[in-house]
Order: C-alpha cells, then structure tokens, then sequence
C-alpha cells in the first residue's frame, strides 16, 4: 500500500502523461497487477473443476454399398411386348452421405433419440435423453409441467422416423413443447458429423461417458435403419410394380390360350393355308405371353428375395469406447481465458488509476 501512495504521489507531480510514466506505473506496481492475476486464475481454476464435465465417444465408419442387379433379358422381352419396367440402378437407391448431418440432426431423427432409456449414474436412476437434460438444468429435480407432458405423451403414439417416408397429412403436424424443444437442441449441440471420401467420422458428446458411447451406437443403429428403410421404401414400389405387370401379364397369356382355343376348335378339319397362318400367329403370342409371364415372375421372385436382404454396409474402422477422461472443460483453455481477463481487468484498474489523478490534478488546478 505504501508503494502505491509513492506511484501515485510521484504521478501527480509530474507535468504530464506519457508512454515512460506507464512503464513507470506497470513496473512500480507490477505486484500488485501480479496478485489480480493469480486471483483470477484461481477463479479460473476454481471453475474449471466445479463445471460439468463433458465426455466424448467417436467411431469412425467406412461406408459400401451393395451390389444391384439389373432386370437383364426381362428388359428386352418387355420391351418387345410395349413394357417399361423400373432399373433398379445402385445410384437412385443410395442416398448421399454428405445427407447423413442432415437426417440425423433433423427434428424427426432427434425426437426419437429423446426416448432413449438408460441408467444414469449422476442421477442413479433409468431415465429418459429427455429426462436427463432437464434433470440437469433443474439441478437434479423434475418440474410438476414436466411430469403432466410426459403423461399426455404416454397416452399418444409416439412419433416414427421412418413416417417422413410417406406422405404426410395436414392433420398429422407435429409439435413439440419447451422441454422437448430443450433437448432436442441440446442432442443436437452435442452431435459432430464429419463424412471425408468413404469415411464417415461420428462423435457424441455427453456429462457421462457410458452414456455418450451408447448414444453413439444407437444414433448409428437408427441411422441404418433409417437407410435400410428409405431402400427397401424404393424396391417395394419396384416390386409392386412387377407384380402389377405380372398379372397383365398373367391375363394376357390366358386370354391368349382362350383365342388359341376357340380358333382350334372352330377350324378343325379345315385344310387352307390363312388357317394354319392365323393358327401360327396365335401360337407365337401365347409362346411370347409365357415367356414375359416366365420372365416377370422370376424378377418378382428376386426381387422380394433382394428386398428382404437389402441393408448398406457399416464398417466400423474405430469402435466406440467409453472414454476415462474428459473432452471439455480444456484447462489450457480455460488457463488462457482467465488470464487474458487478468490482464483485462489490470488494464481497468490501470486506466482507473490515470483518471483517478487526472481528476485529482484537475481539483488541485481549479479548485472544488
């Protein structure tokens, strides 16, 4: 303290103030400047360790695709016959992974994840994503709104994801209240999607570090199932497609085995050369009818066959683990942080101390 009554009273006698009397300042009182910043950092220190702690789980997936067939010879014969049958091409059944950041952090894809149930150990109870999130902003209790919301959503079936796949009605909007809202963009804060080449790099962040590896695989898991369900959406309008020819088909060849039929039996014993042509123009469509019908109920067969096995290929390079120790807080950030608030809060004091005697000055000048 008698330090800086000797600052302050050699300040006040000088004419003016310049870049050698700052230095002069800084240096005189560097002690002082130096217990701020230590009480600062201890602040810092003090914060960092009361702070939740944040644990992340990452997998790395490398991304395939299955192989498609192709309609082959059907192609030709139902082009003989006026068809136009669907290409079952592997580009219009792959979706883009650049879209996969989009479907798992769309409102749909979320909402699901809030009814995940798990065991949570800094609550030590099962409890709901949904739960967890407002347990923790309501430093560990339920609030009586929350409770009567989750009994009204009870009482209702629950939202799918795979409903974004059909058509929607203007009666099915779907609305979410305050705590839903909360953590669905808390889910979605905590979610890193990165998709380089092939490889699809996925992390989850979360207070608990078994929570956050099982939210990695169940996030991946939907997300599977999501694909394998907008596939399989695709090859079922195929497959009815087919079958709906099929039965054309199927008619088409009968009523040609009629015509055949009542042909034969209206000329029967009749020797002429238009006959037997006629008779060899009938035949030749009931052999083409069989053959597309042959044909086409083949591809049906397939088809249902490659739609019961269809699902992408996930291949895990890097597993999700449990990790022992935490992503965030970062101590070095928060080291640095604090320290530049230090240095802040010196300068105020520094720059309070040079007003502070350019108004004393001014009193000493012009009197009260």
């Amino acid at each position: 303290m008698l330090e800086l009554k000797k600052v302050l009273s050699y300040v006040k006698n000088q004419d003016s103030l310049d870049l050698n009397i700052l230095f002069f300042m800084l240096w005189k009182l560097k002690l002082y400047f130096s217990i701020v910043i230590v009480l600062i950092l201890l602040v810092g220190i003090v914060v960092f360790f009361v702070q939740n702690k944040e644990y992340e789980s990452t997998s790395e997936i490398l991304l395939e695709s299955s192989p498609r067939g192709s309609f082959g010879q059907l192609g030709n014969l139902a082009n003989m016959a006026g068809l136009n049958l669907p290409v079952q091409n592997d580009n219009n059944l792959q979706i883009d992974p650049d879209l996969y950041e989009k479907i798992i952090l769309s409102h749909s894809f979320i909402f699901e994840l809030t009814r995940f149930k798990f065991f949570s150990k800094m609550f030590e109870r099962e409890v709901s994503l949904e739960e967890f999130f407002i347990l923790e902003k309501n430093n560990g209790s339920l609030p009586e709104s929350f409770s009567k919301n989750l009994e009204l959503e009870s009482s209702t079936a629950d939202p799918n994801i795979f409903d974004i796949l059909d058509d929607l009605e203007e009666n099915e909007l779907r609305e979410y209240n305050s705590y839903q809202s909360y953590a669905i963009n808390q889910i979605k804060s905590r979610i890193a999607i990165k998709v380089e080449n092939q490889l699809l790099t996925f992390t989850v962040k979360m207070p608990e570090p078994e929570i956050a590896a099982r939210l990695n695989i169940v996030i991946l898991n939907k997300l599977k199932d999501f694909l394998i369900a907008y596939k399989t959406e695709k090859m079922s309008r195929n497959v009815q497609f087919i079958e709906e020819r099929k039965l054309e088909a199927e008619k088409k060849y009968k009523d040609a085995q009629k015509n055949l039929a009542q042909f034969r039996d209206q000329n029967q014993g009749v020797i002429s050369q238009t006959v037997r042509t006629n008779e060899e123009n009938l035949q030749s469509e009931v052999n083409l009818s069989f053959n597309i019908l042959t044909a086409l109920s083949q591809n049906f067969e397939q088809s249902q066959i490659q739609l019961k096995k269809e699902t992408p290929v996930f291949f895990y390079i890097e597993n999700p683990v449990v990790s022992k120790r935490h992503s965030e807080p970062k101590f070095v950030r928060y080291f640095f942080i604090y320290l530049g608030l230090g240095i802040i809060l010196n300068g105020i004091i520094l720059f309070g101390i040079i007003i502070y005697i350019y108004l004393n000055k001014l009193t000493f000048r012009y009197g009260k």
